[in-house]
């Protein structure tokens, strides 16, 4: 299974829950890309499997699964 792009909100004010989140994302085996403290959000990348495991953290608000979409190669028809 791949992974997803996600974004994970934080639902705490203080100042070190999104870097406890960070670390505990990271323990779950998630790729954590950036962490972004001033907002209280993750970036990350998860497999599937696990979005229910991360939505049902203390600390977390929200996930959000980034979208993919892929253009056609140049050389196709235009419809």
């Amino acid at each position: 299974m791949s992974k997803v792009a996600i974004t994970v909100s934080c639902s705490s004010d203080d100042a070190t829950a999104v870097d406890r989140l960070a670390g505990t994302l990271e323990s779950m085996g998630t790729e954590v890309l950036a962490v972004h403290e001033s907002i209280g959000v993750v970036s990350a990348r998860a497999q599937e499997r696990d979005l229910d495991s991360i939505r049902a953290l203390e600390d977390v608000s929200a996930v959000e699964v980034g979208s993919r979409f892929q253009l056609p190669p140049p050389e196709s028809d235009v419809q």
